[in-house]
């Protein structure tokens, strides 16, 4: 595992959906104080906005059919199978993804009763389902893209209209 610092290109684009506590909002429009969803379903408190930038830049798809476009070091937490029936947790950047040739990393779940709890709306709810899996990484030309803190202990956050889990953590993998 190799340190990374928060903001460090870990970003996502400035035109990415994301759901506040307060309605949809563009990632380029955030603000210190916001409140995005956490896996749990439970608000967390975005920190620190990082500054805008151009880095290598990735679509990267989920088995839904989701696309987000991410920065190479942009961080996902992932189930991995090594068995019949063992997973592995593991923190993937995207670049790493894409050197292994490995997709089908499974996503964590999110806790639709909690968002439900939380206000999310049911029409939020039904756009997604757990088990998905991230399915591929393609490079494509860069974008404007900024990295969030959030306030969650794992760095874990929810992005876009179908509520993708994502990360913030200043860890990656080797």
């Amino acid at each position: 595992i190799r340190r990374l610092s928060k903001g460090s290109g870990k970003a996502q684009a400035l035109s990415s959906l994301i759901l506040t506590t307060t309605g949809w909002r563009k990632f380029g429009d955030l603000a210190v104080g916001d409140q995005v969803f956490h896996p749990s379903g439970k608000p967390t408190r975005i920190t620190r906005l990082h500054p805008v930038g151009q880095w290598d830049t990735w679509d990267v798809e989920v088995s839904d059919g989701t696309v987000l476009t991410v920065t190479g070091e942009h961080l996902f937490t992932v189930d991995e199978f090594v068995g019949s029936s063992k997973r592995k947790r593991r923190t993937l950047d995207v670049r790493a993804m894409a050197r292994e040739g490995e997709f089908n990393l499974r996503l964590p779940d999110v806790d639709k009763e909690a968002l439900r709890a939380n206000g999310v709306s049911e029409g939020v709810l039904a756009s997604f389902q757990n088990g998905r899996t991230i399915v591929g990484a393609r490079q494509v030309p860069p974008v404007d893209a900024r990295c969030i803190t959030v306030e969650a202990e794992d760095g874990l956050y929810l992005v876009g209209e179908t509520m993708v889990v994502t990360h913030n953590s200043p860890f990656a993998a080797a």
